[in-house]
Parts: structure tokens; sequence; C-alpha cells
């Protein structure tokens, strides 16, 4: 199948919501797993834990973009 932005005739809406109820399924790990990114902070504990080096602190926090 040639890669194009119109879409096909031959797909109907029954297909497509075949479609986006298995790349939900598929993807809900995925989803799960970025949602659960640990914080600063954890990873500060864990570097303490497993380094044993004292995380250091700065003074004031950036503001993310």
């Amino acid at each position: 199948m040639k890669m194009t932005t119109k879409t096909p005739t031959n797909i109907t809406t029954l297909e497509e919501a075949a479609s986006a109820r298995w790349l939900t399924a598929t993807l809900e790990k995925a989803r799960i797993d970025v949602q659960s990114v640990p914080t600063a902070e954890a990873v500060d504990r864990i570097r303490e834990r497993v380094l044993g080096v004292a995380p250091s602190r700065k003074a004031e926090r950036s503001i993310a973009a």
C-alpha cells in the first residue's frame, strides 16, 4: 500500500473502531509506564541508597518551558 494523506475508500467506520480499540488496548501498558516515571526526589533517594552519594541540592528550581 502506498503512503498517502488521503483515507482509502475501502476502510469502513467499523474497521476504524476496531482498530482504535486494538490500538488502545495495545498501548495501555506503555501509557501506564509513562505516567509512573519516578520524581526527581525519588531518583535522588535511589542514587543515595545505591551509590552512597548525597544528592546535591539546587538553591532554586528551574522552570520547565
